[in-house]
């Protein structure tokens, strides 16, 4: 019985990782601007798998990975940076599935003006309810 709960968890364990790696591809995917059926076809895979991987129902190869990494311009650490760490309660987590945001901090992140960023810190910090 102990050997059947521990298969039980570290099958949990990788399908976790999966979805994980499956939501950095999307997110990583709609950050370059870049449709599916392009990331597919770069790739050499259908949509519907790539659909497979982003939603983690499909595991991808590490080979994959290195190519996805590749055209997405992310590097391969990149969807295994944070491992282990809970992250599920993360305010990026939360909002990492709305393009919009995932948008908007890709270009803040090309911002290196000081003053800029001062003006765009007091504008978002004047417009939250206190």
């Amino acid at each position: 019985m102990r050997q059947l709960e521990c298969a039980k968890k570290i099958e949990t364990y990788i399908k976790v990782i999966d979805s994980n790696i499956g939501k950095k591809i999307y997110r990583a995917r709609i950050s370059m601007g870049m449709s599916r059926q392009k990331l597919a076809l770069s790739i050499g895979v259908s949509q519907q798998q790539l659909t497979k991987y982003e939603n983690g129902a499909n595991k991808v190869s590490i080979g994959r990975l290195s190519l996805i990494a590749n055209v997405l311009d992310c590097g391969f650490g990149y969807f295994y940076s944070d491992l282990g760490n809970d992250k599920e309660n993360s305010f990026v987590e939360q909002q990492g599935e709305s393009k919009e945001f995932l948008q908007l901090v890709k270009h803040l992140s090309k911002l290196t003006n000081q003053n800029q960023l001062k003006a765009l810190y007091s504008l978002v910090d004047s417009m939250l309810v206190k």
